[in-house]
């Protein structure tokens, strides 16, 4: 029998032999290394477990489509490294761990959850042998504000007869900024609670209450440990400030352009100049000119 080491002893050895600290698993990249190969099976599962109304046996036949993480990322959205499963009745899943809340982003969990089920509907013959699509969207911002929960799970409902649909689609939000301080006594909470933590006695507390927690503890000390995973995670998080950055600059010269336009438009009126004049002499659409003067 083999019997792993807990991540207390795993954190001494790494001190021991002065390695750097622990890989965010909450970083995009981390999490899919973390949970999206095929020796990840049974963390995956765990989190599983804990997010989703299913009975555990589902889980015990986990299917990973396409495990292998791309070595480059060019091209590549930053935040949107997904893994795509299929559970024991062949449920089709879609985890995504996203760093940021970006324009778009309910839209896009929609589409995936359509894409999933036309991939299904290529297969069958019956409307009624489609399986559930499932969403996981975890994220490390406040995605619904006006609602103290982290965890949330969307059907569709009539909500003036409080009805529900019989449909397939479904889709759960974690929202890591919400989850509480003090543990609300479930496995969800816990596996949060690792995805949020960042300093070694917060994994080790998280680790020596759950075992499968502990497991992907140790996996992620390994990662840590690994340069090449180090490497790949240090230059992802560079082009996402570079790209941060950019943006920045952008909306600033945007800001500044905005203002001298206003400024000049302001001192066309004054002169007695009509709209008309002063979108042809600024060379704007004559409809910027009616709203700056409005």
């Amino acid at each position: 029998m083999i019997f792993l080491p807990t991540f207390k002893e795993g954190i001494l050895n790494m001190k021991e032999n002065n390695k750097r600290t622990m890989l965010p698993p909450k970083n995009d990249m981390v999490f899919r290394l973390l949970f999206g190969s095929e020796g990840s099976k049974n963390i995956l599962s765990g989190i599983l477990k804990a997010i989703l109304d299913m009975a555990d046996d589902e889980f015990e036949i986990l299917s990973i489509t396409d495990p292998h993480l791309l070595p480059e990322y060019d091209g590549d959205k930053l935040g949107i490294l997904d893994i795509k499963s299929k559970t024991k009745s062949g449920h089709y899943l879609n985890i995504e761990m996203q760093v940021n809340l970006v324009k778009g982003l309910g839209f896009r969990i929609e589409f995936y959850n359509a894409k999933m089920l036309v991939e299904q509907m290529k297969s069958a013959n019956l409307y009624s042998t489609i399986k559930r699509n499932i969403s996981i969207l975890i994220i490390n911002e406040i995605m619904f504000p006006d609602s103290n929960s982290y965890h949330h799970c969307f059907e569709r409902y009539d909500i003036k007869n409080k009805v529900k649909f019989p449909g397939t689609t479904e889709i759960h939000t974690l929202e890591l900024p919400k989850l509480p301080k003090d543990s609300d006594k479930t496995a969800l909470w816990e596996w949060m609670y690792f995805l949020s933590a960042e300093k070694e006695d917060e994994f080790e507390m998280i680790a020596e209450k759950n075992s499968v927690i502990n497991e992907a503890v140790i996996k992620l000390e390994v990662l840590s440990k690994d340069e090449k995973a180090r490497l790949l995670y240090e230059s992802l998080e560079k082009k996402r400030r570079d790209e941060a950055a950019r943006e920045e600059y952008v909306r600033e010269c945007g800001e500044e352009r905005g203002i001298a336009l206003t400024k000049e438009v302001l001192r066309l009126s004054s002169e007695n100049k009509n709209p008309q004049e002063i979108a042809d002499y600024c060379q704007v659409p004559l409809e910027k000119i009616l709203s700056i003067l409005e």
